[in-house]
């Protein structure tokens, strides 16, 4: 059997109660649909559909990886939208911090010789925090734009996430298969 797989850092209840705030500060519509406060995380790697018999392995090669690297301190950056500003499908608040990108780095190469999803795209460390599910008025893509609200405080994160992921005409549904402590 298979299961819809990703490695994430998820935050603490403070961090996410921030960016929930944040999100209250984007415009209304319908077709805005803004990201629950339970499913806020980072993803380092999507695995996508994986057999489950493979997940003893991808956890002991998590337990590989985060015996390398020390609690992230991770800042937000700014909001921005993906895939461009015009035509929004992803309202986004941006991280950085010492190590993230080389810890996404070891990471992807500790699953390297297993057969997983791989995006093409370069790794940019982001939060999703609302999708687009429909075309939005002129008005609140331009309000969109505009929005500089404050960022969340530095965060300090000591644990990667082994996350599986269940699509629902709701929403998805994550849940915690394993948790890795960093050094």
């Amino acid at each position: 059997m298979k299961k819809r797989l990703f490695i994430a850092i998820n935050f603490d209840a403070s961090t996410k109660l921030a960016i929930a705030q944040i999100a209250q500060t984007l415009p209304t519509h319908n077709h805005l649909k803004k990201t629950a406060v339970d499913n806020l995380h980072l993803t380092l790697l999507f695995l996508g559909d994986t057999d489950e018999e493979l997940i003893p392995e991808i956890q002991a090669a998590l337990e590989v990886a985060a015996k390398n690297f020390f609690p992230l301190e991770l800042t937000f950056t700014q909001m921005g939208v993906f895939p461009n500003p015009h035509l929004p499908q992803i309202v986004w608040l941006g991280l950085k911090g010492d190590g993230l990108i080389l810890a996404q780095q070891h990471l992807s190469q500790q699953l390297d010789g297993m057969s997983f999803l791989r995006d093409s795209k370069p790794f940019r460390p982001h939060l999703t925090i609302a999708r687009v599910k429909g075309p939005l008025p002129k008005e609140t893509i331009g309000a969109l734009r505009e929005l500089r609200p404050p960022l969340p405080p530095l965060t300090i994160v000591s644990s990667i996430d082994l996350m599986a992921s269940q699509l629902t005409p709701a929403g998805p549904i994550y849940t915690l298969i394993s948790s890795h402590s960093l050094k």
